[in-house]
């Protein structure tokens, strides 16, 4: 593949000050250049999410901000992409794809001054380069002051944002763009590139420093000699020192009144900063309520709060050189759990280090709290539970440290504790993070009924509150229930790109666009999707295992087994969603798994158990609606509605049957790959030979049980007489799954 300019400069072998290089970052350089050839493409937004997932694993890299700067211009984001590259530039004033993009930008908001200034850098940095000839001759002849055309190729309009896709609108998820219809700028032929460039770079050079170039045109018109002599008495001292001798006095004593009230305002404000046992009586957090005898540091939670919180406690962390306090501490961890941004690395220390201090800024509870969720964000569960342990949080009323403790425990995978431990008093708590988890798990409870109200209270409190709207997408996926106006429209505005920089929002956008995709039987939609939702999926073990849970009803075991070891990470393997989405790689891969207790909590889940019932024993066999799935959730999932008709089958005749009508009302055309593979296994079980070939050899891919498909392939072939091995199709799926048992059947043929 040919890569771009500025993918060959971040992807160079060349270690520098910005971090290109280094056996740590190489996956990041990788994703780096992937954002770069789809801001080449005009797909800035995807881009961006392949920036953010590189700037997860390398937080400081320098080509990832660049990038990600990039990819927001590209949407028309200027400033935002102006500050980005701003800072890339400072730290990194060697870095030349920095100074390029920075460039762009300022040239686009008309700022030709100081974007003279960096491509005078740019240029020494890459002397020749064409693009930067390109900007310098655009600056030149561009008017001082104001904005001149903007390159079609630089900033592209914002594309169509992927919500939640309904039934019959776009089918893609990303629109590409269409350039303005402006003048593109052009180099004057004649003169060499990079003698353009110096020249050019000298006459902005003088630009920048005289301001005018020194020309007989650029030379300001000097005034009349008859108009000097009134512009100097206009000019002259006199007046001003006559009323200051008048008024002087009254002057001199309005300023020390003055400069005397802003010293007693800022000697009052620095008191009241200072912590108790220093001279304040009492210290106050942010919502001012206590609760079980705990200061709680945040009452709603959201992520606009917590992020508010965070950068104040910084600001005042720089303004004061001191240690940062527990509340800003607390907000971090909170973003980091509830919402997927990365952690700053030293938070953990700092917070180690504040609560060995006597009498430290925040309350002990925040500062407790912080460090028991860093090392959670971490995946170290076992330092978290001995310092849990150490502190006592079995047993305290604070709802923070609750919520913690309910935290903890649910990643363990103990739900019943985890339950007790939040408790039913959760719904009236004034700390609405607790009330959310709490919803959170008695939806993976499968008890979607309890989990709405709490939901609903929360969003009634906070309106437009993140949290409880990622939980309200997955209440409609496990109540099976189609979405109402307001609750699509309040959805689609989530997901529609404002709410984007919110990871496990966005995320759980993308899944459920996916999920609708599979249920509606376009699979190779659903599943491009779902890889690209992984990729761009921030370190949360329930988003990692829900989304392998898709990837495994959609056939591709192999992506979401790495899914689920990366999920492990950080939670037990007894954590629910793990643990279904364990269940759906073993019957992926015709192995005896066992179901989690309870009922399926969300339409994967409902899938998994399906197909597990489908494949048992006549005996043992379950109906679908004692796996707690109603007929209303089986006529909304295609997939499901064919795995559970085919488990109402109880015998070899009604086997027959059944797959007899489906063949008469299909044909030769089979509706989807399950119905492929259900009817074929019908048609074996029944003894119709010919009725099981046919539909077997459509089901080869595309669908969670496929290896077991390809295994009853195998078998119908050598029943009617057929060597398996001579079979192409046959062949070239063995080879592409990888699944043992049909190779061991195929292997066993005659």
């Amino acid at each position: 593949m040919t890569r771009s300019p500025d993918q060959r400069r971040t992807t160079g072998a060349r270690p520098n000050q910005s971090g290109e290089v280094g056996p740590q970052n190489a996956k990041a350089h990788e994703l780096v250049a992937m954002a770069h050839a789809l801001c080449d493409e005009g797909r800035a937004r995807e881009a961006e999410d392949m920036a953010r997932w590189a700037l997860s694993q390398a937080p400081q890299l320098a080509p990832g901000h660049t990038v990600l700067a990039r990819a927001r211009f590209e949407q028309g984001h200027l400033r935002e992409a102006q500050s980005l590259l701003e800072v890339v530039v400072q730290r990194n004033p060697s870095y030349f794809v920095a100074h390029r993009w920075l460039a762009e930008v300022l040239i686009t908001g008309g700022d030709f001054a100081r974007a003279a200034d960096v491509l005078v850098r740019a240029e020494a940095l890459s002397p020749g380069d064409p693009r930067i000839a390109q900007l310098v001759q655009h600056v030149m002849a561009g008017p001082q002051g104001r904005p001149s055309a903007v390159n079609p190729a630089t900033v592209p309009p914002p594309p169509v944002a992927p919500g939640l896709l309904q039934a019959g609108e776009r089918k893609r998820t990303y629109e590409e763009p269409v350039p303005a219809e402006v003048e593109p700028m052009t180099i004057p032929p004649g003169r060499p590139t990079a003698a353009l460039v110096r020249s050019s770079s000298a006459q902005i050079a003088a630009t920048r420093l005289g301001g005018r170039t020194n020309t007989r045109s650029d030379r300001p018109p000097l005034p009349r000699p008859g108009r000097v002599r009134p512009l100097l008495r206009r000019l002259s001292p006199a007046p001003a020192l006559a009323w200051l001798r008048t008024h002087g006095r009254y002057l001199a004593l309005a300023m020390g009144a003055l400069g005397l009230f802003a010293f007693t305002v800022w000697g009052v404000s620095w008191f009241l900063k200072q912590p108790a046992g220093e001279g304040v009586t009492a210290r106050r957090s942010l919502s001012g309520e206590r609760a079980g005898g705990a200061l709680l540091p945040v009452t709603a939670g959201s992520f606009a709060e917590l992020t508010g919180i965070r950068a104040k406690e910084r600001r005042r962390q720089l303004r004061q050189e001191g240690e940062p306090t527990g509340r800003g501490l607390l907000a971090e961890s909170l973003l980091a759990t509830e919402y997927g941004r990365p952690l700053d690395p030293d938070s953990e220390i700092w917070a180690d280090e504040l609560a060995e201090q006597e009498g430290g800024l925040g309350g002990p509870d925040e500062l407790l709290a912080a460090r028991v969720l860093d090392r959670m964000v971490r995946g170290d569960r076992k330092a978290a539970a001995e310092l849990a342990r150490s502190r006592g949080l079995a047993s305290s009323d604070s709802p923070l440290l609750r919520f913690v403790e309910g935290r903890r425990l649910a990643r363990e995978g103990n739900q019943p504790a985890a339950l007790a431990r939040v408790g039913e008093e959760a719904a009236r708590s004034p700390f609405l993070p607790l009330r959310l988890l709490r919803a959170e798990l008695l939806l993976d409870d499968a008890n979607p009924k309890a989990a709405e109200p709490l939901i609903r209270s929360v969003l009634q409190a906070s309106p437009g509150h993140p949290g409880a709207l990622r939980l309200l997408i997955e209440l409609r996926d496990a109540q099976g229930t189609q979405l109402s106006a307001a609750e699509k429209a309040e959805l689609a505005s989530a997901c529609s790109g404002g709410d984007r920089r919110i990871p496990t929002l966005a995320t759980t956008c993308r899944l459920a666009t996916a999920g609708e995709l599979r249920r509606a039987g376009k699979r190779e939609p659903a599943f491009k999707l779902a890889l690209r939702t992984a990729h761009a999926s921030p370190e949360d073990p329930r988003l990692y295992a829900r989304i392998a849970q898709l990837l495994g009803n959609l056939g591709a075991a192999e992506e979401a087994n790495d899914l689920v070891a990366r999920a492990e990470q950080f939670a037990d393997r007894r954590y629910s969603p793990i643990a279904w989405a364990r269940a759906g790689i073993g019957l992926g891969r015709d192995r005896g798994t066992q179901l989690p207790a309870g009922p399926p909590p969300g339409s994967e889940a409902r899938l998994i158990a399906a197909r597990a019932a489908f494949i048992g024993p006549a005996s043992r066999r379950r109906s679908i609606s004692a796996l707690g799935v109603t007929p209303l959730q089986a006529r909304a999932d295609g997939d499901l509605r064919w795995v559970a008709d085919g488990s109402e089958a109880r015998g070899a005749r009604a086997a027959a049957a059944m797959a007899r009508k489906a063949d008469s009302d299909y044909g030769a055309r089979p509706p989807s790959a399950v119905a492929s593979y259900v009817v074929g296994t019908l048609a074996r079980r029944g003894g119709e030979g010919p009725v099981a070939r046919r539909w077997l050899s459509h089901s080869l891919e595309g669908h969670g049980d496929v290896c077991r498909s390809t295994s009853l392939y195998v078998l119908s072939l050598r029943d009617g007489g057929n060597d398996p091995r001579s079979n192409v199709k046959l062949q070239r799926a063995i080879g592409r799954l990888g699944c043992e048992r049909p190779l061991e059947a195929l292997q066993q043929s005659p």
